[in-house]
């Protein structure tokens, strides 16, 4: 954001600032990032096609990525490699739907674009939705950081009581938030974010190498042989498949940051966006097939949920995986910390929300024409400071106290899957798509043409809201049961 009352701009000819406004890349926003200002400024777009494939993939590929070999264990080989059709078709679609839909607002959010396409009710549901499913999500980050490096810091020290400080989950918690957490989410903007997206997909490459490597190469000394694996799911589970879609679906969920992608990419043309979904979803898929069915071929049967509690933890590959993941997801934390503050700013203050009236802002000092006026056409990266921080306080603070009382872990994945994740990665795009073409916001190129891709919204909403049912019976049943660790 340049400010144009103090010269910051004057680069631009007003030729050139019409040619870019025209073209997405530049256009004027009456917003102040300085409490008490009110000034003319220049959102300027600064995503590339590298930067944001890299952002968005390392938001798809997060710790979901270590329960698939479980799925592929539950459901058999054969029914996982269609899940995993399934979910890659989904994510592309959806996510096609998403960034149409978005680059039809000069700023994208939840918020603006349930505005735009005349339902208002949408908003308020998948922001409440967002907040609890990425919540939850940033609470397993947490969890996983202390777990993991509690377990190896002292292998890798020596320490061998259990009284050290090493061994104690709750500091390693504490250290990440202080020194990577809280940092990057102070960041506004997601392209400023690319760099430690891309460590954190190296640190899931090194995960799927590893996994490679224990599968064809060395198996470990504790893998069963010969390997029992299942083509088929197992007789007592012949209906697996609804046990373990909501896995996938869990795993597959960068739809969140699908609006402030299309924000800030220059020229969002759909060619460019499509240039981005093939890179991340073909990217992400390679990682995910290659670590469950990598897991799945080593311990057959005897594949835990968490995929890494299977492996030796003495192994030093392993060892390099563990810390590798705990800042691969302490480097992805900031991405949802970002839909979340979205989410949230929509909710407390009514930010992007055309005629606010159920924001708690709203709800509890009334209606203010002069502030809602200045927010409804705006997304979290543009309001006061004094607005902002606040948002981060909530997204760091309520993950680190849910990840300090448990480290329960077993069906986050599921529960997350079957509910606000199937919800939010596959409901709400197809529902937004299907109001975006009965209202107006996206028509054909032919009139008299079959808008295929409405109808294929309506298909997807019928095939969500018939999964849910049966995906959180399975989800309560893994609870009761609890072996899937």
């Amino acid at each position: 954001l340049k400010d144009s009352t103090n010269g910051h701009h004057q680069n631009y000819s007003s030729a050139t600032m019409e040619e870019d406004v025209a073209s997405y890349n530049l256009f004027q926003v009456t917003a102040g990032i300085d409490e008490g200002t009110e000034t003319e400024q220049v959102y300027v777009r600064k995503g590339t096609i590298w930067s944001s494939s890299v952002n968005l993939s390392n938001s798809n590929i997060g710790i979901g990525t270590i329960g698939l070999a479980y799925g592929i264990k539950e459901s058999g080989w054969f029914l996982g490699i269609l899940l995993f059709v399934l979910c890659h078709f989904l994510n592309h679609i959806t996510m096609y739907m998403m960034m149409e839909v978005a680059r039809q607002c000069k700023v994208a959010s939840y918020a603006i674009v349930c505005n735009k396409c005349q339902v208002p009710v949408l908003q308020i549901v998948s922001d409440y939705s967002m907040v609890i499913n990425k919540l939850l999500s940033c609470s397993s980050y947490c969890i996983l950081i202390g777990d993991y490096m509690a377990l190896v810091v002292p292998q890798i020290v020596g320490s061998h009581e259990d009284a050290s400080i090493y061994h104690n989950r709750r500091f390693w918690i504490s250290v990440f938030i202080i020194l990577f957490i809280i940092p990057t989410n102070v960041v506004r903007k997601i392209d400023a974010l690319k760099y430690t997206s891309f460590f954190a997909l190296v640190c899931f490459f090194y995960l799927t190498i590893m996994v490679q490597y224990f599968a064809y190469i060395e198996p470990p000394s504790q893998a069963p042989n010969p390997v029992n694996i299942s083509v088929w799911p197992q007789p007592e589970s012949p209906l697996s498949f609804f046990k373990t879609i909501s896995l996938f679906i869990y795993a597959y969920g960068g739809h969140p940051i699908a609006f402030g992608i299309t924000t800030e990419l220059v020229n969002p043309t759909m060619k460019r966006l499509n240039w981005i979904i093939w890179n991340f979803c073909t990217f992400s898929t390679f990682i995910f097939a290659s670590v469950a069915f990598g897991g799945y071929l080593t311990y057959g049967e005897e594949t835990k949920g968490n995929l890494l509690n299977t492996y030796p933890d003495d192994a030093n590959a392993v060892i390099v995986v563990r810390v590798a993941l705990c800042f691969a997801v302490a480097f992805s934390f900031p991405l949802l910390g970002n839909v979340i503050k979205n989410s949230l700013g929509s909710i407390i203050y009514g930010v992007g929300v055309k005629n606010d009236q159920y924001s708690w802002y709203a709800l509890i000092f009334g209606k203010d024409e002069f502030v809602q006026k200045d927010l409804e056409e705006k997304d979290v990266t543009m309001i006061p400071a004094s607005f902002y921080y606040p948002l981060v306080v909530i997204v760091v603070a309520i993950p680190f106290t849910l990840s300090m009382i448990t480290n329960k872990l077993s069906v986050i994945f599921q529960f997350n899957g079957a509910t606000v994740g199937t919800f939010n990665q596959v409901i709400f795009p197809a529902l937004m798509y299907y109001f975006a073409c009965r209202n107006g916001v996206i028509q054909p190129a032919n009139k008299d043409a079959i808008h295929w891709k409405k109808w294929a919204a309506v298909f997807i909403l019928i095939m969500g809201f018939s999964l849910i049912p049966f995906m959180v019976y399975y989800a309560i049943d893994t609870l009761l049961r609890d072996d899937s660790q």
